[in-house]
This record gives C-alpha cells, sequence and structure tokens, in this order.
C-alpha cells in the first residue's frame, strides 16, 4: 500500500467477542444481568463487560445493590427512584466522578 512506515495507526483488535462461551473470564451477577438484558444475549461478552457504553451500567448496579443491602449505610435515608431507571448513567458520569 506505500504507507509510510513510520505512519502511526490504529488497530483494532475486535476483542468484544472473547471468551462468548463463558470459560474463561469470571463474570460477577452484574455482568451476567447485562448480557441477559441486551439485545444479544451470549455475544460480544468481553465487550459488555468492559466498553463504556456498559460501564456506567455496571456501576449503577452495584449503587443499587448497595442499597439494597441492610449492612451498607452510604444511602440511609436517601431516594435512589432515579437510580432504578436502567442505563440511567453512563461512563461520562464515571469520567467526572474521576475526574
Amino acid at each position: 500500500m506505500n504507507l509510510d512506515p513510520n505512519l502511526q495507526i490504529a488497530i483494532n483488535c475486535e476483542w468484544g467477542a472473547f471468551d462468548n462461551e463463558r470459560v474463561v473470564l469470571p463474570r460477577t451477577a452484574y455482568d451476567v444481568h447485562i448480557d441477559k438484558m441486551s439485545p444479544r444475549p451470549g455475544q460480544q461478552i468481553f465487550e459488555k463487560m468492559v466498553a463504556g457504553l456498559y460501564l456506567g451500567e455496571l456501576f449503577r448496579l452495584v449503587l443499587v445493590d448497595l442499597h439494597a443491602n441492610p449492612d451498607v449505610k452510604i444511602f440511609k435515608g436517601q431516594d435512589i427512584g432515579a437510580l432504578q431507571v436502567e442505563y440511567s448513567l453512563d461512563s461520562s458520569f464515571l469520567a467526572e466522578v474521576e475526574r
């Protein structure tokens, strides 16, 4: 293709379907839920565990789970109604928290 040998390029490894058979990677209950509720259960398993599209939902599921745990007082007396809506948090929120 006569490309400049010093040219930087991006390589898309397409790892989203890694371990679709679910024999290598451990999955949490949150991973299982996201896969089950997705448009294509059983496909793109690794992507659902790490991709930005799903990270906000993973975090939301953890927060809802923490609220339901009587030993965790982080949300004591708080209305978490907005967190009950699936995909109400996206990865941009997590980026803001980190920042």
